[in-house]
């Protein structure tokens, strides 16, 4: 089957009638409007991220904390997008049933050493105090642009952050639903390997070609409807 870039492209449509709060994990990719590279700069196949790009990396990792029914997987902040997976743990014995895919599998420290958190400058974070909250797919990111869109404006007017026009992030997000360990593991090293593959990516205004990872997930995307 050849690349057809008018069908093969990361899914932003919901599926319908499904119920994004039920325990899976999932593969989501958020980028940034007009994609403006706002976040750092891939320099010999190695993402060096700038302050902006930091940020973005804390507030993702404050997701666990925000809501206790989340775990974080491998994740990667690009220079205008971000790859993640996460999980939506409902009682953690669901994925085993319906994935085979359990807590430990999950519950990994999959961020690379560039993303490490950095403190904003006036100690914010995203601590929930009450019951365990059990959010939709939605919820989640809904809060995670929110929080960082937030920091970035504040951090233009003091410190001089590039500007975007009307809104930092796209208004949707690309979401897959991780099936199975094998589907896990290709995604994980995607994740990994993203900055080597930034010549191809759809995401880059410069690229020099087409990345096949999106036939692969169209592929999969077939499965869920």
């Amino acid at each position: 089957m050849s690349y057809d870039p008018t069908k093969h492209h990361r899914r932003s449509i919901r599926l319908v009638g499904y119920d994004y709060s039920q325990a899976a994990p999932y593969f989501v990719t958020i980028c940034v409007q007009e994609h403006l590279c706002l976040l750092g700069d891939v320099v010999d196949g190695e993402m060096v991220l700038n302050a902006a790009g930091l940020m973005i990396g804390k507030w993702w990792k404050e997701l666990e904390n925000k809501f206790s029914g989340v775990r974080l997987d491998r994740f990667r902040v690009m220079p205008n997008h971000m790859h993640a997976i996460l999980a939506i743990m409902g009682t953690g014995m669901d994925m085993v049933t319906k994935f085979g895919i359990g807590l430990d599998e999950l519950n990994l420290d999959g961020a690379d050493a560039n993303e490490g958190i950095v403190p904003s400058p006036d100690g914010t974070t995203g601590g929930h105090i009450g019951l365990p909250l059990q959010p939709s797919l939605g919820d989640v990111i809904q809060w995670f642009k929110t929080m960082t869109t937030n920091e970035y404006i504040r951090r233009v007017r003091e410190s001089g952050w590039p500007r975007f026009k009307g809104k930092l992030w796209q208004r949707d997000y690309f979401d897959h639903i991780v099936r199975n360990e094998e589907s896990l593991e290709l995604i994980r090293n995607y994740i990994r390997d993203n900055p080597l593959r930034w010549s191809f990516d759809r995401e880059n205004p410069s690229r020099t070609g087409d990345d096949k990872f999106d036939e692969w997930l169209l592929d999969q995307d077939g499965d869920d409807e």
